[in-house]
């Protein structure tokens, strides 16, 4: 971290910053994680990957609304669908619940590994495992209300 922050910070490609921001996230380093992805989003504006990134980093610091903002710019990369799972769970924990659960339902069933806590908690925070888990319950209970 001390070298990305030093004189030589010009040298590091945001790429290559971005990578390290989110293996600061996915150790638990939140704060690290989300200078480090800001210095690579500076750098890289356009680049939704470092957005979505940096979104997730901001949902763990309950920073739930540029959450929110940074997840739905990322979305408009429809060739994955982390970041709309990104904005269901920021909705979700900020009581949005219809938006979160229209999120949920979108990503849910294009990609059903999402539905399942153990994969999401193996690569994000327990919080967005618990969030999904919720969500997933709530919308199954809707399912069933609805028939």
């Amino acid at each position: 971290m001390a070298e990305a922050k030093g004189a030589d910070a010009g040298l590091i490609a945001p790429e290559f910053l971005g990578r390290l921001g989110w293996w600061y996230y996915r150790a638990g380093k939140y704060e690290t994680a989300r200078e480090v992805l800001s210095q690579s989003a500076a750098l890289r504006p356009g680049d939704r990957r470092l957005q979505n990134a940096m979104a997730w980093a901001e949902l763990q610091q309950h920073q739930v609304d540029a959450a929110i903002l940074r997840f739905t710019a990322a979305a408009a990369d429809d060739s994955w669908n982390s970041p709309v799972m990104g904005r269901a769970i920021a909705h979700w924990q900020a009581h949005q619940t219809e938006d979160a659960l229209k999120d949920f339902e979108l990503v849910s069933k294009s990609s059903p590994e999402w539905r399942n806590p153990r994969w999401v908690k193996a690569l994000f925070h327990l919080s967005a495992g618990q969030s999904v888990a919720e969500m997933d319950t709530e919308w199954q209970k809707r399912q069933v209300a609805h028939r």
